[in-house]
């Protein structure tokens, strides 16, 4: 149900998406056999339009535009294909240059506050991984020389509503700040700082 909500996503622009959502998925929307006003027909046929169901539908396709709807899994996979399309055309881009680093590093946090580490490393130079939790102790170290480097980590349990990651490579350290946001209890990591 979600693919098939995902490929609607982008043409979503009136009632035409709105009848071919309530086709689709009509038993989340009425339930039973049951009719509860003249506009609306349930269960398994189609749904016409009526207040409290485009209220549904708006509040859904709200969810599912936030991704509050995909499962971990999916916004994990969803996050690192872009990272993976974007330093592609910035290796593209930047191939005639000659001090390009030859390491590439990432970091990625979903919802539910797991941390996906990415360093592709030809030259396997060591790499430092440290995360800290909001009072500055270290939760969490590792030192490691891998061609491709992939590891997942839960900061969930951590108490408070910060962490940060400090990648050290080839003498250059990346910090990255992961913050909880209260109203939705999601987390994010807010954009790199580079540090000689």
């Amino acid at each position: 149900m979600i693919s098939l909500l995902n490929g609607f996503a982008h043409r979503l622009t009136c009632r035409n998406a709105f009848f071919m959502f309530c086709r689709a998925v009509s038993c989340h929307v009425g339930v039973g056999w049951r009719r509860t006003s003249k506009f609306e027909i349930c269960y398994r046929n189609v749904l016409l339009i009526c207040f409290r169901n485009l209220i549904q539908f708006n509040q859904l396709i709200c969810n599912i535009m936030r991704n509050l709807l995909l499962s971990t899994l999916l916004l994990l996979l969803l996050h690192f294909g872009q990272y993976l399309q974007a330093q592609s055309a910035s290796q593209g881009s930047l191939a005639d240059t000659e001090n390009v680093p030859s390491y590439v590093a990432n970091v990625t946090v979903n919802s539910e506050g797991k941390i996906r580490l990415v360093v592709d490393n030809p030259e396997n130079l060591r790499c430092k991984i440290t995360i800290f939790d909001d009072r500055d102790k270290v939760i969490y170290q590792e030192f490691s020389s891998q061609n491709k480097y992939r590891k997942l980590i839960d900061i969930s349990p951590v108490p408070g509503d910060s962490a940060k990651v400090i990648l050290t490579i080839d003498g250059k350290r990346f910090v990255y700040h992961i913050k909880k946001t209260e109203w939705r209890r999601t987390y994010t990591v807010e954009p790199v700082i580079a540090l000689r």
